[in-house]
């Protein structure tokens, strides 16, 4: 009888033009200029004479939660992302990740593939 051999599978990790490539408009956006916050909400808890802020990302429904103190100290700030917006496996975005992310972005808009809603109107370029 003859021995098997032992099968190693390997797993590459995603790159960013894999990531950029699965990402939606609104991600690419957020991920380049910052999100944008909207949708305002504070919930006050008196015993601990705290406030529990939670604002809303118009283009991509992320959610920022942060805990305020009486005196307007954040003392802590939680993020809830969307489905799709975080990349576990491939850990944080570095500078060069984030130019490809950039240009990304610029070349969409340069072949009119940018959805009309992120269009300035009426500008020149």
């Amino acid at each position: 009888m003859m021995a098997r051999k032992a099968v190693l599978k390997v797993v590459t990790p995603p790159t960013v033009q894999d990531i950029i490539k699965t990402l939606n408009d609104n991600f690419l956006q957020c991920r380049d200029f910052g999100h944008q916050w909207v949708g305002y909400s504070v919930r006050v808890e008196k015993r601990r004479q705290l406030f529990h802020e939670t604002l809303r990302c118009a283009m991509c429904n992320t959610r920022k939660n942060r805990l305020v103190t009486r005196t307007g100290e954040v003392t802590r700030t939680t993020y809830t992302y969307p489905e799709g917006y975080l990349f576990k496996e491939y850990g944080p975005f570095t500078k060069i990740d984030r130019e490809a992310i950039r240009i990304t972005v610029i070349d969409n808009f340069l072949r009119g593939k940018m959805p009309e809603e992120f269009m300035i109107k009426g500008d020149k370029a």
